[in-house]
């Protein structure tokens, strides 16, 4: 009897303990489960982290930021990588890491539109073009202006150097300057011919016919015959550009500041000094004599145009007078599409072309253990 009860009695607590164990078992498996899912969910937070990352990397720099799969950026908790697909598509690759999860995202960062204007271009016959010296710079990659107050969008609108609308001029420009000193969206000597997508014509007719230069009050002015603009002459700010349009010739002499649009009928030259203009400079002259000396920088784009002396633009079978251009000392001119946006108040077709960049496409990818990265 005393050996029935203690048998009893033994039998009830390994039944118990097994119970225990299995309670035990049960409460661990729960306990792992709920670690692994914050372990997925801080994987997947650690994904999002690496795509905008990169996000924010390629709205800054869209032509320059990319990381190979050679070259993974890859921490404890992410890695990254950026390929370029052509050059308007560039496909990302995200990865988090928390524990035993991975988690993966990849999308496109898609860029649609393109720069219309180049940092100079040429719109008619040109009789010679003169880069002297290795000091100047002529680039189409994007610029911010020089006094920073303009906001970076990341579009990068890179365009080209130099853009010549008539073959003979494309081959005079690229024998006159050097290649060194002009590059843009195709690398060193980022020179390209051919026909413009501007819309030449209707930007001189905005600028003349803006409500403020017809009634001839600021922020628009108006000068009669050539002008020299001296010492720290200033037209425009960034916050409230102006228009400047002078019938004849315009020369700059020392620190001239201007924000806006200066459009003139005959040379532009800079002379001593350090000029800054930032936004468009139009020059529509017939048989100009374009030369920039100096120290002048202009952000944002440089036009020069070859009229006939009935104002229209001729063609082969009747070109207009050729004009010259010669660039000479240390000279700045820099695309800028944030110069160019600041005067779209202005005149609206100034910011034309400015590309977009988006995010498509964004998806979740299967890795090497997609059941630990599902949520």
């Amino acid at each position: 009897m005393g050996k029935a009860a203690i048998l009893l009695v033994l039998g009830s607590i390994l039944t118990m303990t097994g119970v225990r164990q299995i309670d035990l078992r049960t409460e661990l498996d729960t306990e792992d489960e709920q670690s692994f899912y914050q372990e997925k969910v801080l994987a997947r937070e650690n994904a999002m982290s690496a795509l905008n990352i990169a996000v924010s990397n390629m709205r800054s720099s869209y032509d320059t930021y990319r990381i190979s799969s050679q070259d993974q950026q890859q921490t404890g908790d992410y890695s990254l990588t950026t390929t370029e697909i052509n050059e308007n598509l560039v496909a990302i690759g995200a990865n988090g890491y928390a524990g035993r999860a991975e988690y993966r995202i990849v999308g496109d960062m898609v860029r649609t539109g393109t720069a219309l204007f180049s940092a100079l271009t040429i719109d008619g016959p040109l009789s010679d073009a003169s880069g002297m010296g290795t000091d100047y710079q002529i680039t189409g990659m994007d610029t911010m202006p020089s006094d920073g107050d303009g906001e970076h969008t990341g579009t990068e609108a890179n365009t080209h150097g130099i853009h010549t609308t008539w073959e003979s001029a494309y081959d005079i420009a690229v024998d006159g300057f050097n290649e060194s000193s002009v590059y843009g969206i195709d690398g060193i000597g980022d020179f390209i011919g051919g026909p413009t997508e501007l819309d030449l014509d209707q930007i001189a007719h905005d600028i003349l016919n803006h409500p403020d230069c017809l009634a001839g009050v600021p922020p628009c002015y108006i000068y009669s015959g050539d002008q020299r603009f001296t010492g720290n002459d200033t037209f425009g700010t960034p916050e409230q550009p102006a228009i400047v349009i002078v019938d004849g010739s315009v020369t700059f002499r020392g620190n001239v500041q201007g924000n806006g649009i200066l459009y003139t009928t005959g040379n532009f030259k800079t002379e001593v000094g350090q000029p800054y203009w930032q936004g468009l400079i139009y020059a529509n002259g017939v048989g100009a004599t374009h030369e920039l000396r100096g120290e002048p920088r202009i952000d944002g784009a440089l036009v020069f145009r070859a009229l006939d002396e009935d104002g229209t633009t001729g063609d082969l079978e009747n070109p207009p007078p050729p004009m010259t251009v010669t660039v000479r000392g240390n000279v700045s001119l820099n695309y800028s599409s944030y110069g160019l946006a600041a005067q779209s108040a202005l005149i609206p077709g100034l910011d034309a072309g400015t590309p977009e960049i988006t995010l498509e496409n964004v998806r979740f990818e299967a890795v090497s253990s997609p059941e630990k990265a599902n949520l």
